[in-house]
């Protein structure tokens, strides 16, 4: 009897922190949700609170619940700190997140948690994204900029459909253009990589992918977001018309002449690459009839390519 007054003592303990800290994710949740001065502060002490009552490591023995209420503390803490501009501290918090997950995974939870688990990976890449922008050298833009893409891969393992992530992962591939203040926007330049990115993104958005499945988070103007995506296929395509301070790369090539690969409707397409840009600024317009940016490139390309695609 003894035994098991102990043993009952213990499971108490043990499982006491978790009505505390649901209650104290609960509030930072609400507080979170108020566009109102001082409500920012007041979500993030809640969830540290909350943090300061979890157990020191991710066990494998927690239960689905359990597990859920220490992913999403971390994970909101992470979005507050973000939003109050707190970068580092926010990325060390996704980490955490995705470091249980991890842990997690190799305990048979991988299922049930990965949804959840992919939007700690989601917001640890637009953390490192945002982060990237900020930094000075140029050592440390690429260094964060890998990161952000090793954490949307992550995500886009986690949960296929969170279209989101191919998306993102496309921009810190093979971003294109200029920035608000006319600087070169900072991207890895991967263009190919970024397409196949972007392209995968559309195929969940548009159901192409053959999963038939609804995408995670889909946005309310599908239409629109795939015009975007489509656009910056385009941009990918032919980056030298779009990239400031570029001259260098067209001195010794006549890119009119150049030649990429597109894959439309399964099949690869090898024609110049301005005839198969044109071809994406045109699926973009059709999508978007009010897309300025693709009508303006789709200008642009034509005026040195025959467009024949249909």
């Amino acid at each position: 009897a003894l035994f098991l007054s102990v043993s009952s003592a213990i499971v108490a303990a043990e499982s006491e922190w978790v009505d505390t800290a649901l209650k104290f994710l609960i509030e930072g949740n609400k507080a979170l949700q108020v566009a109102e001065v001082g409500k920012l502060e007041e979500a993030i002490e809640s969830y540290k609170q909350g943090v300061e009552t979890l157990p020191a490591e991710c066990d494998k023995s927690f239960d689905k619940k359990q597990a859920q209420i220490i992913l999403s503390l971390h994970t909101q803490l992470g979005q507050a700190l973000s939003y109050a501009g707190d970068l580092q501290k926010a990325i060390d918090s996704f980490r955490l997140a995705c470091i249980c997950q991890r842990e997690w995974s190799e305990g048979g939870k991988n299922d049930a948690l990965n949804q959840m688990a992919s939007k700690a990976y989601f917001a640890l890449g637009m953390a490192y994204q945002d982060s990237s922008s900020s930094a000075t050298d140029e050592g440390k833009q690429r260094e964060q900029l890998e990161l952000s893409v090793r954490a949307y891969g992550h995500a886009t393992k986690l949960d296929p459909l969170y279209w989101s992530s191919y998306a993102n992962l496309g921009v810190i591939l093979a971003d294109v253009g200029q920035d608000g203040n006319g600087n070169k926007v900072k991207s890895l330049q991967m263009y190919e990589e970024g397409i196949l990115a972007y392209q995968k993104a559309i195929d969940i958005l548009t159901g192409a992918d053959g999963s038939n499945s609804i995408p995670t988070d889909p946005p309310e103007n599908v239409k629109e977001v795939v015009a975007e995506l489509q656009y910056r296929i385009g941009l990918c395509l032919v980056p030298f018309l779009f990239t400031p301070d570029s001259n260098n790369e067209t001195d010794d090539d006549d890119y009119s002449e150049r030649e990429c690969t597109l894959t439309i409707d399964s099949k690869p397409i090898t024609r110049s690459c301005l005839e198969l840009a044109a071809y994406q600024f045109n699926k973009a317009v059709k999508y978007d009839a009010l897309h300025v940016g693709a009508q303006n490139a789709l200008v642009l390309v034509t005026a040195d390519a025959s467009f024949g695609m249909s």
